[in-house]
Protein backbone atom coordinates (compact mmCIF):
# COMPACT_ATOMS: atom_id res chain seq x y z
CA UNK A 1 0.00 0.00 0.00
CA UNK A 2 0.72 3.36 -0.62
CA UNK A 3 0.16 5.62 2.57
CA UNK A 4 3.28 8.24 1.82
CA UNK A 5 4.71 9.76 -1.41
CA UNK A 6 7.13 12.29 -1.98
CA UNK A 7 6.67 15.83 -4.69
CA UNK A 8 9.71 18.42 -4.82
CA UNK A 9 10.64 21.35 -6.39
CA UNK A 10 11.77 19.66 -9.49
CA UNK A 11 8.91 17.41 -9.69
CA UNK A 12 6.64 20.68 -9.40
CA UNK A 13 8.23 22.14 -12.48
CA UNK A 14 7.60 19.43 -14.37
CA UNK A 15 4.22 19.54 -13.46
CA UNK A 16 3.74 23.04 -14.08
CA UNK A 17 4.66 22.26 -18.02
CA UNK A 18 2.24 19.55 -17.99
CA UNK A 19 -0.51 21.40 -15.90
CA UNK A 20 0.06 25.03 -16.65
CA UNK A 21 -1.81 26.07 -13.40
CA UNK A 22 -1.04 25.15 -10.32
CA UNK A 23 -1.35 26.84 -6.71
CA UNK A 24 1.54 25.42 -5.37
CA UNK A 25 0.80 27.41 -2.16
CA UNK A 26 -2.14 24.73 -1.31
CA UNK A 27 -0.44 22.16 -2.46
CA UNK A 28 1.68 19.85 0.08
CA UNK A 29 5.51 18.85 -1.05
CA UNK A 30 8.11 16.82 0.51
CA UNK A 31 6.26 13.88 2.23
CA UNK A 32 2.16 13.49 1.26
CA UNK A 33 0.31 12.18 3.97
CA UNK A 34 -3.54 11.07 4.18
CA UNK A 35 -5.57 14.46 4.53
CA UNK A 36 -2.86 16.29 3.25
CA UNK A 37 -4.05 18.47 0.05
CA UNK A 38 -2.35 17.15 -2.92
CA UNK A 39 -2.23 17.66 -6.28
CA UNK A 40 -3.93 15.63 -9.08
CA UNK A 41 -4.16 15.63 -13.11
CA UNK A 42 -7.55 14.60 -14.23
CA UNK A 43 -9.42 15.46 -17.81
CA UNK A 44 -11.78 18.05 -18.25
CA UNK A 45 -13.90 18.75 -21.38
CA UNK A 46 -10.34 16.81 -23.41
CA UNK A 47 -7.92 18.80 -21.88
CA UNK A 48 -5.68 17.99 -18.81
CA UNK A 49 -6.35 20.02 -15.63
CA UNK A 50 -4.87 20.17 -12.09
CA UNK A 51 -6.64 20.44 -9.02
CA UNK A 52 -5.18 20.18 -5.73
CA UNK A 53 -7.57 17.73 -3.28
CA UNK A 54 -6.96 15.91 -0.23
CA UNK A 55 -5.66 13.00 -0.11
CA UNK A 56 -8.32 10.20 1.53
CA UNK A 57 -11.52 8.97 1.81
CA UNK A 58 -13.73 9.67 4.87
CA UNK A 59 -16.18 7.10 5.46
CA UNK A 60 -18.49 7.09 8.02
CA UNK A 61 -17.82 3.77 9.85
CA UNK A 62 -14.00 4.27 10.45
CA UNK A 63 -12.00 6.76 12.30
CA UNK A 64 -8.89 7.16 9.49
CA UNK A 65 -9.20 8.46 6.51
CA UNK A 66 -9.25 5.49 3.35
CA UNK A 67 -6.13 6.54 1.37
CA UNK A 68 -5.63 3.48 -1.01
CA UNK A 69 -8.21 1.62 -3.35
CA UNK A 70 -6.75 -2.03 -4.89
CA UNK A 71 -7.45 -1.92 -8.65
CA UNK A 72 -8.34 -5.72 -8.33
CA UNK A 73 -11.53 -4.60 -6.18
CA UNK A 74 -12.50 -1.45 -6.96
CA UNK A 75 -15.29 -2.12 -9.31
CA UNK A 76 -16.64 -4.17 -6.69
CA UNK A 77 -16.74 -1.83 -3.84
CA UNK A 78 -20.00 0.92 -3.83
CA UNK A 79 -17.61 2.98 -2.13
CA UNK A 80 -15.28 2.87 -5.37
CA UNK A 81 -17.12 2.10 -7.81
CA UNK A 82 -18.71 5.33 -9.55
CA UNK A 83 -15.31 6.82 -9.08
CA UNK A 84 -13.47 4.39 -11.00
CA UNK A 85 -16.33 4.66 -14.13
CA UNK A 86 -16.38 8.74 -14.10
CA UNK A 87 -13.36 10.43 -12.23
CA UNK A 88 -10.42 8.79 -12.33
CA UNK A 89 -6.99 10.96 -11.89
CA UNK A 90 -3.00 10.27 -11.98
CA UNK A 91 -0.96 11.45 -8.90
CA UNK A 92 2.33 13.40 -9.58
CA UNK A 93 5.07 12.30 -7.50
CA UNK A 94 9.07 12.54 -7.28
CA UNK A 95 8.68 8.44 -5.22
CA UNK A 96 6.79 6.30 -3.54
CA UNK A 97 7.27 4.62 0.01
CA UNK A 98 6.51 0.97 0.99
CA UNK A 99 7.20 -0.89 4.66
CA UNK A 100 7.85 -4.35 5.16
CA UNK A 101 8.29 -5.90 8.28
CA UNK A 102 11.74 -7.18 8.55
CA UNK A 103 11.33 -10.06 11.49
CA UNK A 104 11.15 -7.41 14.64
CA UNK A 105 8.66 -5.01 15.60
CA UNK A 106 9.59 -2.93 12.99
CA UNK A 107 9.10 -2.23 9.48
CA UNK A 108 11.42 -1.59 6.85
CA UNK A 109 11.30 1.54 4.35
CA UNK A 110 11.50 1.34 0.75
CA UNK A 111 11.79 4.03 -1.95
CA UNK A 112 10.76 3.37 -5.19
CA UNK A 113 11.95 6.00 -7.81
CA UNK A 114 13.25 6.48 -11.11
CA UNK A 115 15.75 9.44 -10.94
CA UNK A 116 15.13 12.52 -13.06
CA UNK A 117 11.15 11.26 -13.85
CA UNK A 118 8.20 11.97 -12.42
CA UNK A 119 6.13 9.26 -11.32
CA UNK A 120 2.39 9.12 -11.91
CA UNK A 121 0.50 7.47 -9.21
CA UNK A 122 -3.14 6.20 -10.68
CA UNK A 123 -5.93 6.99 -8.73
CA UNK A 124 -9.25 7.82 -8.55
CA UNK A 125 -11.44 11.57 -6.65
CA UNK A 126 -15.18 11.48 -4.94
CA UNK A 127 -17.11 14.68 -5.27
CA UNK A 128 -17.89 15.61 -1.75
CA UNK A 129 -19.63 19.15 -0.27
CA UNK A 130 -16.83 19.59 2.49
CA UNK A 131 -14.53 19.30 -0.72
CA UNK A 132 -13.35 16.69 -2.96
CA UNK A 133 -11.07 14.14 -2.11
CA UNK A 134 -8.94 11.67 -3.89
CA UNK A 135 -7.90 7.93 -2.71
CA UNK A 136 -4.62 5.86 -4.51
CA UNK A 137 -5.20 2.68 -6.51
CA UNK A 138 -2.83 -0.03 -5.52
CA UNK A 139 -2.03 -3.80 -6.33
CA UNK A 140 -0.89 -7.02 -4.24
CA UNK A 141 2.82 -6.29 -4.34
CA UNK A 142 5.25 -8.48 -6.65
CA UNK A 143 2.44 -8.57 -10.14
Amino acid sequence: MCGVFYVDDDTMREIEKIARKIDQKSAATGDVHPSHPALILRAAHGKMVSEVLKWGYEAYWKKTLIFNARSETVQERPMFRRDFEERRCLIPAGKFYEWKQDGTKQKKKYEFFTPDKILYLAGIYHKDPEGDRFTILTREGGR
